[in-house]
């Protein structure tokens, strides 16, 4: 009986090294920093912001601004953010209007003025089976619940186009493809759950490139 009690073999062993709840950034790319802040921010320091703080504050002007007044007038439209205080003094002067201005231009901000239904800093918790998780997990049929936030979700007869933001400074927009793609094919199984909608197609808005590149 000892002998048999010491040669068990827990059956669900893999599942009890995955946790129950992962973001999809966790899931898409293991060293990537998150816009948060982990230690004091820069611009309550006083020194100059950090490359992932900058992407924060650009991330922060295109949650909270209104699209028409940053087209109309951006400086304007900045000062706003800064007045009711969606922006820091130091978020604020990191912004570039230059590559604000870039945005307005492209098609992810055409999306934007003429889609049905805008969606902004969508957030979301699905379940994924565990065995994309892990792979040794196939035979259990079990879930883990992935959370995550879409920066832009446009709706346009009955589909869902889906903007991601991005300030990694990278060579070329496939990139961007090769490393977000799963991250995006998530959000919009993500989107066909909660809201109902497929989606048509997806944009990563490189503010570090000025472009968009579309998938």
């Amino acid at each position: 009986v000892l002998r048999g009690r010491m040669g068990f073999a827990y059956p669900y062993e893999a599942l009890s090294v995955i946790p129950a709840k992962v973001s999809v950034s966790e899931l898409t790319k293991p060293d990537h920093i998150q816009y948060a802040f982990m230690a004091k921010p820069k611009f309550l320091t006083g020194l100059e912001l950090t490359a992932t703080e900058r992407g924060n504050a650009i991330h922060k002007v295109m949650q909270f601004a209104d699209f028409a007044k940053l087209k109309a007038d951006p400086m304007g439209e900045l000062n706003r953010l800064l007045e009711k205080k969606f922006l820091s003094q130091g978020e604020y002067d990191a912004v570039d209007l230059d590559a604000v201005s870039r945005f307005l231009r492209s098609k992810a901000a055409k999306l934007i003025f003429s889609c049905d239904q805008l969606h902004r800093e969508f957030t979301f918790i699905t379940g994924l089976p565990a065995s994309e998780i892990a792979p040794e997990c196939t035979d259990f049929g079990e879930k883990v619940m992935v959370q995550g936030v879409v920066d832009c979700i446009c709706i346009k007869g009955g589909m869902a186009t889906i903007i991601d933001y991005k300030t990694d400074r990278v060579s070329s927009g496939e990139v961007l493809k090769e490393r977000y793609a799963k991250q995006l094919e998530i959000y919009g199984r993500a989107i066909k759950e909660i809201l109902g909608y497929e989606t048509k197609e997806h944009i990563i808005y490189s503010f570090h490139l000025g472009e968009d590149f579309c998938f």
